[in-house]
């Protein structure tokens, strides 16, 4: 990942999250509720992960700002509805 930040700039970063987190959905939406699940599961994310499928699947996401904020608004809707589920 490192290689294509100093191509491609920051970017990647975002990049590099959305693609770890969209290979891993399931794993994360299913942690809902347990925080202490949810962190180990973030912690463990990409162990095991063929970097090939990892480097093509980030090289083919396009990121633009508006869908950007469309994804920050799911996120934070989610958020605020296992909150709520939790209180």
């Amino acid at each position: 990942v490192w290689d294509i930040f100093f191509v491609r700039g920051f970017r990647t970063f975002y990049r590099a999250a959305l693609a770890l987190l969209g290979l891993f959905q399931d794993d994360v939406v299913a942690c809902t509720g347990d925080k202490a699940r949810l962190i180990r599961t973030l912690r463990s994310l990409g162990a095991g992960l063929d970097p090939d499928v990892f480097v093509s699947m980030l090289m083919s996401m396009e990121l633009e700002a508006e869908e950007l904020r469309q994804l920050e608004k799911q996120h934070l809707t989610l958020v605020s509805l296992a909150d709520n589920a939790t209180l």
